[in-house]
């Protein structure tokens, strides 16, 4: 075995100790490297635009990784989907990481080890490193606190979904990406977004995509690239140790506190209770 095999050999066996809580010391290490976060609904296209990006790095000599949010198993806990399809053309690159992180049920599209392991990532001198969401819902917006630039996706089929969305992931995205541009409702779709945008004041770039064939992609790496520069690094890199941090003792914090009252049997007798119809509220009062 060569020692650039026994070195990702390694770092996927690190990476396996964070997911399953046996390393916690990457969750307070600096993520040096650039953190790009990819969110938007399935279907929109993340996979295939990510795997332009990876092209383009590669190209340029960078060592490129991805970590992935994938559904739960509801039997192992393991990601569902697995590393995507999509990216295995990269699969025999020494120089591309691609990881699949089952998202255990945490809610905001992330995984708990995300930050984590791309800490990991970032110390094995992967840069940049992208990161993806769930892909389920508005409510994804933990990426925004983890990366330094969080590209939201649309396809021109999701325009009527826009109203409901600001109160979510709009309001994290510091580039809008409609990809399928090359569908007939692509230009409405972008002046609709262009609208949100100014009534908002805020300063978002829009680029229109076709990821299938690599129309736009350059024109969203300059616009990457140009966030980079505007961005407070320290800024941003604190406020991602400070959202690894309490993402890591909210969970501690209820896993302590769920084993504690398993212990004394108080877990299941809440749960007779409540089945029982007594208010859930006054239950977690006695609990707690």
């Amino acid at each position: 075995m060569t020692t650039v095999e026994n070195s990702r050999r390694q770092l996927a066996q690190l990476i396996r100790k964070i997911e399953e809580g046996e390393e916690f010391s990457y969750y307070t290490k600096r993520i040096l490297s650039q953190t790009i976060g990819i969110t938007g609904s399935g279907g929109v296209g993340k996979s295939t635009l990510i795997t332009r990006l990876i092209q383009h790095y590669r190209e340029k000599g960078k060592k490129v990784a991805v970590v992935a949010t994938d559904p739960s198993s509801p039997f192992s806990g393991g990601a569902l989907l697995g590393d995507r399809i999509r990216m295995q053309r990269f699969a025999t690159d020494p120089n591309v990481f691609i990881k699949s992180v089952a998202s255990r049920g945490k809610q905001g599209g992330i995984a708990l080890s995300s930050g984590a392991i791309a800490s990991a990532l970032s110390e094995a001198e992967y840069d940049p490193i992208i990161i993806e969401t769930l892909g389920i819902g508005q409510d994804e917006i933990d990426v925004s606190k983890l990366v330094d630039t969080s590209i939201v996706m649309f396809s021109p089929r999701t325009g009527d979904q826009i109203q409901a969305m600001k109160a979510g992931i709009m309001e994290i995205g510091d580039i809008f990406v409609v990809n399928k541009s090359d569908m007939p409702a692509a230009d409405a779709m972008a002046a609709q977004l262009t609208k949100e945008i100014s009534e908002s004041g805020r300063r978002i770039e829009i680029i229109k995509t076709v990821a299938t064939t690599g129309e736009g992609i350059d024109k969203l790496l300059e616009a990457i690239e140009e966030h980079q520069k505007l961005i407070d690094a320290i800024g941003k890199k604190k406020e991602s140790a400070v959202y690894q941090i309490e993402s890591i003792l909210r969970d501690k914090i209820y896993c302590y506190i769920k084993e504690s009252l398993q212990k004394k049997n108080y877990w299941d007798k809440a749960i007779k209770d409540i089945i029982n119809g007594e208010s859930i509220a006054e239950i977690i009062k006695q609990l707690v």
